[in-house]
């Protein structure tokens, strides 16, 4: 019985409650529609806008075996690649379907050799060479097939193993090499200036 009329008190109160306040439902669920769209929109114009106007480029930088630049050499190379950041404004983002531009920084490990690339739009071209050639003159960049396209899409089969992982950093942006005071000093020895993952 006790449970019954608890039963009962609950559902009472249940209705009452989703009586006076039903209209909520319906505002959270269009809240979530609209974001819903808006996501589906955004991705459906930078889909238009990638296929048109972004077409990527794939660039091996070859540096020579022995470079004498400081480590922060690289890093003065990393704060230049800003240069080509442009927020877009509203009308080009929600209808031409700009995005800031993306890259990435590689190292791909190929037949014990290591590898260093850029992948970036070909528009921004120009501003990675100039920024690479800035700090490392004696440098060379060209544009190679994607190495991706030579492993096997079998994997991991019995030649090749694979794993990988994801790193989520808990500040927004990760501290650049130079708010590290201790890193580089200025006064190394030669020998320990050498750039530590160049070419051997």
């Amino acid at each position: 019985m006790f449970f019954n009329s608890l039963f009962v008190l609950i559902r009472s109160y249940f209705w009452a409650i989703l009586n006076d306040w039903w209209w909520l439902i319906l505002v959270i669920e269009c809240i979530w529609l609209w974001k819903l769209m808006l996501f589906i929109w955004y991705h459906w114009r930078k889909g238009i806008y990638d296929a048109k106007e972004n077409d990527r480029v794939l660039l091996e930088i070859k540096i020579p075996e022995e470079i004498l630049e400081p480590i922060k050499a690289m890093e003065i190379v990393i704060t230049g690649f800003w240069q080509m950041y442009k927020a877009p404004n509203w009308y080009e983002k929600w209808w031409q379907g700009e995005d800031p531009t993306a890259f990435t920084l590689e190292i791909a490990g190929i037949d014990g050799i290591p590898h260093f690339y850029i992948r970036s739009p070909k528009r921004v071209r120009p501003i990675f060479e100039a920024h690479i050639y800035s700090q490392y003159p004696q440098a060379e960049i060209f544009e190679v097939e994607d190495y991706a396209k030579n492993v096997p899409q079998d994997l991991p089969n019995a030649e090749w193993d694979m794993w990988g992982t994801e790193y989520r950093n808990l500040k927004p942006w990760a501290y650049p090499i130079k708010t590290y005071i201790e890193f580089e000093t200025g006064k190394e020895e030669e020998e320990k200036r050498i750039d530590p993952i160049a070419k051997e």
